[in-house]
């Protein structure tokens, strides 16, 4: 026997009466209980500025780099995890890429990373004896700077950069990013409003405001264009010989042939020019068995 429509009726009203009696119950529970704020500290990210490879003997310390570009940083790492000197005394090769301005006179002393790139001025900046804990291994060769545009042929005028918006790193040593484009325009007689000037935490950054239009130069090697791979682009020579930097690695490694694996891995530096040049006193690889 079906039940009748008043009957019908009157459970389903019962039944969203009770729906929403549960709801409110929920509401006024949730309201009651401790408000927690999740602070930036809880929140735990994965590390995306280093890498990590294993040695295939697979034991002892970490062997830690630090250099400040992610452009060709794993590439060096797995090199030297097949490093037999490497290899032979560590479990695995650490890369870092970070900003200059994180490396610090602490980790200087501290001796962190076995092996790092900067330039020396900087490092005797920090430490005035930071030969007692490295030596200078490699230095990189000087190379050419180049303005970059994607829309049109940059000219050293007053004229053409009035209107244009340039690209900078936050990082005020960076020679390639900031010293030099600005020595330039100096020389030019050039002058730039504020608001012509946009600042970029690293290499990656600038890259992208330059692709998306949100600057109008940049500069760059022509290595560093390649790499990140800008293709099509105007570009006018700023400086022919810019000095680079070099290679430091922990006084302990030197005797051990390790420093001249390092020596004898280097390539001929994609982003600069030439081959690094060796500048450690008294080691000379070339006569190494």
């Amino acid at each position: 026997m079906q039940p009748s429509l008043p009957d019908s009726r009157f459970i389903y009203l019962a039944l969203l009466t009770l729906v929403i009696c549960l709801v409110l119950a929920a509401s006024c529970w949730l309201s009651r209980q401790p408000f927690t704020t999740l602070r930036a500290s809880d929140i735990q990210l994965g590390d995306y500025s280093r890498y990590q490879c294993a040695t295939p003997e697979g034991s002892g310390p970490l062997f830690r780099v630090l250099t400040l570009s992610s452009m060709q940083a794993m590439e060096m790492a797995d090199r030297l995890c097949q490093t037999p000197a490497i290899s032979k005394q560590f479990s695995a090769v650490e890369i870092s890429w970070r900003p200059r301005s994180f490396l610090t006179a602490r980790m200087i002393v501290d001796e962190e990373y076995d092996y790092f790139w900067n330039r020396e001025h900087l490092v005797l900046g920090m430490v005035p004896d930071f030969h007692s804990y490295y030596s200078a291994l490699l230095e990189t060769p000087v190379y050419p700077l180049y303005w970059l545009s994607l829309h049109s042929q940059p000219q050293l005028t007053q004229e053409y950069f009035g209107n244009k918006t340039l690209g900078f790193l936050l990082d005020a040593h960076s020679q390639t990013f900031f010293l030099q484009p600005f020595k330039i325009l100096k020389e030019a007689g050039i002058t730039l409003r504020d608001s012509q000037k946009r600042y970029y935490p690293d290499m990656n950054a600038l890259h992208d405001a330059f692709i998306s239009g949100e600057v109008d130069l940049m500069t760059a090697t022509r290595g560093i264009a390649q790499g990140l791979g800008i293709a099509d682009h105007y570009s006018l020579l700023l400086a022919a010989n810019v000095p680079s930097g070099r290679w430091f690695l922990r006084q302990r490694w030197f005797g051990t042939g390790i420093e001249c694996a390092l020596y004898e891995l280097n390539e001929p530096d994609p982003f600069l020019a030439g081959l690094p040049t060796l500048v450690a006193e008294g080691l000379d690889c070339r006569s190494m068995p």
